[in-house]
């Protein structure tokens, strides 16, 4: 019993260190899917940018500008009809020091996605059912993904 007790504590214990250490990058809010580019953080944002910039139904949400809107980790995007668009907010994966030693790859995560109904949220969230975040994770890839590794591949 005592065994299990002190490992129950030194696993507690790591975990604490990790989570104050921000290890996990996802954060409190999951993820609710990853994509990958070969490519560093800083050439993926800057086609980022131009994908949102020359696409009609893409645009940033700029009437708020907080944590999970930076521009710089995160990135809140709508898709669809300004009257009636899917959002989702994505964030770029590890932070700057990470970026600056990894030229190579680069991610993103999607963190919180809604429909126009703002059926979704964060990952575990009961409104985000496995057949919305399916739809929702289907137009992202499509209107949005495809445009990305598009561009990278004109580069």
């Amino acid at each position: 019993m005592a065994k299990i007790f002190k490992l129950l504590l030194l696993i507690f214990g790591i975990s604490t260190l990790f989570i104050s250490c921000n290890l996990f990058d996802a954060g409190t809010h999951g993820m609710i899917k990853q994509y990958t580019f070969s490519v560093s953080k800083y050439e993926l944002e800057k086609v980022i940018n131009k994908v949102i910039a020359i696409t009609s139904n893409i645009y940033r949400d700029t009437s708020k500008h907080d944590y999970y809107n930076d521009g710089s980790a995160y990135v809140t995007i709508k898709i669809g009809a300004k009257n009636n668009p899917s959002e989702y907010i994505f964030r770029y994966y590890g932070d700057e020091e990470m970026w600056k030693v990894s030229p190579h790859q680069s991610e993103i995560f999607v963190c919180y996605a809604y429909n126009s109904d703002r059926n979704g949220g964060k990952d575990g969230d009961a409104r985000l059912t496995p057949i919305i975040r399916k739809q929702l994770t289907d137009l992202f890839e499509v209107a949005f993904v495809e445009k990305v590794n598009a561009e990278l591949e004109h580069k």
